[in-house]
């Protein structure tokens, strides 16, 4: 998406883009956007030490983590230069440079170890070329950590969020990224339990017995009512997060588990140079 088109979906307050906000801030993330706080903890696992570049990075709260996280330097790219302006103000560190620019054309940054791109690739018009400049970008043994929405998850293959251009399945999204890397491996998000958090007893044989489709069903649909108040205290916070952080999707196949994640979430090693 380029700045224009950014600038003028911000804009409106009416229509499909009422419901949606194009960035996410740290006011959010205990909430609803918990998912990225948690794609982000998942991300500092790589980046002690590191030259990283957290591509798409919009208002740098996550830029600000990587940092937080020991990386040596953090470049924070975004298309809109209003986003820039207000990490700028928000993160100013000697570790940290925020950098507008076009995600789309080479980007001006040096070699680095680690490209960070979160729920930016449905952004944009032309991703293989947002995937080429990463990897012209990133050290021959260096990672790449990219997510996604699961367009599988959504009835007709889209979330509606008018922002995205175009969200992938997990075979499309695996197709795409292997174009660019010799390695991907493929994680996945939810707002389920993890499927080894108890120990072992006939309640939990159940449990885990129980699809987690119909377990949504009954959360959902016949205790929606009296457990809002209680979820929305789950929401808060750390373990929020902890609820959405990624597992590894061959979880997917355990019994029990016939249930599309809402997000995949891509470690890449190797980049075809």
């Amino acid at each position: 998406m380029s700045e224009q088109e950014s600038t003028r979906a911000v804009g409106r307050s009416e229509g499909a883009y009422a419901s949606y906000r194009e960035r996410v801030d740290l006011d959010d993330l205990g909430g609803e956007a918990a998912d990225h706080l948690a794609r982000y903890a998942f991300a500092t696992h790589w980046v002690s030490g590191q030259t990283v570049a957290d591509v798409c990075c919009g208002l740098g709260y996550g830029t600000n983590l990587l940092a937080a996280a020991g990386a040596r330097k953090v470049y924070g790219v975004d298309s809109s230069s209003a986003a820039v302006g207000e990490a700028r103000c928000r993160y100013g560190s000697p570790r940290i440079e925020f950098i507008r620019a076009d995600v789309t054309v080479d980007l001006p940054l040096p070699v680095v170890e680690i490209v960070i791109c979160f729920e930016g690739i449905e952004h944009v018009h032309a991703p293989e070329k947002l995937l080429g400049n990463a990897v012209r970008r990133l050290a021959a043994d260096g990672v790449a950590l990219i997510s996604t929405p699961n367009a599988s998850a959504f009835k007709g293959g889209h979330s509606g969020n008018p922002y995205h251009i175009t969200e992938y399945a997990r075979q499309e999204f695996e197709e795409l990224l292997s174009r660019y890397f010799k390695r991907v491996k493929m994680f996945f998000q939810w707002s389920f339990d993890a499927p080894y958090d108890f120990t072992w007893g006939l309640r939990e044989v159940v449990r885990l017995a129980t699809p987690v489709s119909l377990k949504h069903v009954v959360r959902t649909r016949l205790l929606g009512n009296r457990r809002e108040g209680e979820n929305a205290t789950e929401r808060k916070g750390l373990g929020a997060a902890m609820k959405w952080r990624p597992y590894p999707a061959s979880y997917l196949q355990l019994p029990g588990l016939r249930v599309e994640p809402r997000t995949w979430l891509a470690v890449c090693g190797g980049p075809k140079k």
